[in-house]
């Protein structure tokens, strides 16, 4: 009987399936047919007792709210631009969504920021799935193609789908989880489709367990089928994976990729320490100190941590459990939170530290412009590298982001005549602070220039769809060239300008120097970037880029485990007029 009664439901989820207001080939309908036999097959959930069933309900309730939750995320990462990791939806903004019931507990947000940023991750590999079950076109002309785009589908009905193709096929959930995407889709889209969401899911488990799932057709080495399959295969832009192989080989590319698709295995963080004043700089023991402090304040609250591999006085990396020391106050994810009178932890990679560290190397005493400042994790350190003396000028054109930093630095106590900052866009910038007298040349400046963001892609799951080709062979360009510009304009005769960006694109990196110093005339050129400045680490570890030895260095992510980052140290005459 009960077999008999679990081939009923799944024979009424197909003709469910058909009976559904989305459209379908013949050919699915034939393959729906087959495949109805498989997952008659599989296992269906049944709750044993009342008490069981009740538990059941609770733990479904539970789980169907965060999956409401990360659906609601995913509307406004898809339709409102939001960045993943600041998706979190307001109310007022999801009127045609059902909304979360209520507050998430610590393991549910976990599980939705995993399913969000891997189901933004795995964006294309996931359509390619869904599309291999789904034709969405309404066309039945038989002279007309079908090209099976996603966009055919509701966009609502499409990341449902998505979620549950993700769960199933890349965190190996079981089939029952299923259920749960059909209630969601009750209650997003319409019940009959429903119906949609059951078949096609119940397919996809079937085709995971298997070992069948559709694989994109493929050609020989760096043609354009096999970039078109390595695309889909790894969710990434066909641009991005053409220049990728092309530069690096489908060997690396591959490596590349892997490593960008798994969330982030830990988070560096370092202590930002307050300036006490003239008389009472800070030390190597105050940093000493705050690190043994953070590392009590790790192991009572269960946070795992490592020593730092190219940063071991001044960084920690956290392993596991970070959201324990969000939630306790200690840091934020920014710049940190003020937890006392004395330090500020925050969270900042390596890499981009060494950009710091190893590039500009600030001295204290030194008089520092930051071009684009914000959101400033290189200007904190920066200041702690100072030691409360010299000048740090921060620059960027957001004038909000800039009010947050500045917040920030009067916290730790760094203000005039150590810190100062204007929102101003560094192309029009005067040299002008708070009054009508420039503030003069500058020994270093700093240039993070905006870029593709290529190097951050594992932490910025989003980032690879929101850059196309022409951004970094056009537009980025134009705007890298105008800034490696305007900076120049404000390094002092002998003084060095730093031009750094968290990109893996020569065009934006080496290419930009090169031409920045055929432009100047011979009053820039590249100098090597000094050793024995990384509190011991190998410069090796920087991945020096080939024909250009020590002058610059880029992080190679899957080498390095760190972000990927560009610096170059371009040093001006010191006879320059």
């Amino acid at each position: 009987m009960a077999a008999a009664s679990a081939t009923t439901r799944m024979r009424s989820v197909y003709y469910a399936y058909k009976r559904s207001c989305c459209f379908c080939l013949p050919s699915q309908v034939q393959y729906g047919t087959s495949i109805l036999r498989r997952i008659n097959s599989f296992p269906v959930c049944r709750s044993s007792s009342s008490t069981s069933s009740s538990s059941s309900t609770s733990s479904t309730s539970s789980s169907l709210s965060a999956r409401q939750e990360a659906l609601q995320r995913l509307h406004r990462v898809e339709n409102e631009g939001a960045y993943v990791n600041r998706a979190a939806p307001s109310p007022s903004r999801q009127k045609h969504l059902t909304s979360s019931s209520s507050s998430l507990t610590p393991r549910d947000e976990a599980f939705v920021t995993n399913l969000v940023s891997g189901v933004t991750r795995w964006r294309r590999y996931l359509d390619f799935v869904v599309l291999a079950y789904y034709s969405g076109s309404k066309s039945r002309d038989k002279g007309k193609k079908n090209k099976n785009q996603p966009g055919d589908m509701d966009p609502v009905m499409l990341s449902v789908l998505r979620m549950g193709v993700f769960e199933l096929v890349k965190l190996n959930q079981p089939p029952h989880v299923v259920n749960e995407y059909v209630e969601l889709t009750k209650k997003n889209v319409n019940r009959n489709a429903g119906g949609l969401a059951n078949y096609l899911l119940r397919a996809v488990a079937v085709a995971t367990h298997d070992g069948t799932l559709p694989i994109p057709p493929s050609g020989e080495a760096n043609s354009a089928e096999q970039v078109n399959a390595l695309s889909i295969l790894y969710s990434h832009p066909t641009w991005l994976v053409r220049r990728w192989t092309k530069r690096y080989g489908e060997r690396a590319t591959v490596e590349l990729m892997e490593y960008f698709n798994e969330p982030p295995t830990h988070h560096s963080v370092r202590p930002s320490l307050r300036f006490a004043g003239e008389t009472q700089r800070n030390s190597a023991d105050a940093t000493a100190r705050a690190m043994a402090s953070l590392a009590e304040t790790c192991e009572s609250l269960g946070v795992q941590t490592e020593p730092s591999r190219v940063l071991p006085g001044e960084f920690v990396r956290v392993t596991d459990n970070l959201q324990a020391l969000v939630r306790s106050g200690i840091i934020g994810m920014n710049h940190g939170r003020r937890t006392d009178d004395d330090v500020v932890f925050s969270v900042q990679d390596e890499a981009q530290a060494l950009v710091v560290a190893a590039a500009l190397d600030p001295q204290p005493g030194e008089r520092i412009l930051d071009a684009c400042a914000a959101p400033g994790g290189k200007t904190l350190f920066a200041l702690n590298r100072l030691n409360g003396s010299g000048l740090l000028v921060a620059l960027d054109r957001s004038s909000k982001r800039l009010k947050a930093l500045t917040k920030v630095t009067r916290a730790l106590g760094y203000d005039a005549p150590h810190f100062q900052s204007r929102a101003v866009d560094l192309t029009e910038w005067d040299g002008t602070v708070s009054g009508e007298k420039p503030v003069g040349q500058f020994d270093k400046v700093l240039l993070d220039a905006p870029c593709s963001g290529t190097g951050v892609l594992h932490r910025r799951a989003d980032m690879r769809w929101r850059r196309v080709e022409d951004d970094v062979e056009g537009d980025l360009a134009y705007l890298q060239d105008a800034l490696l510009d305007a900076a120049a304009r404000h390094v002092r005769p002998g003084g060095l300008l730093v031009y750094s960006t968290c990109s893996l694109e020569p065009d934006e990196n080496e290419e930009r120097c090169a031409s920045f110093v055929e432009r100047s005339n011979g009053e820039f050129h590249l100098e090597p970037v000094p050793s024995g400045i990384t509190n011991g680490a190998p410069i090796e570890t920087l991945h020096p880029v080939p024909g250009v030895e020590n002058c610059v260095f880029r992080s190679w992510p899957p080498q390095t485990g760190m972000d990927g980052a560009f610096a170059a140290r371009l040093r001006r005459r010191s006879d320059a007029a």
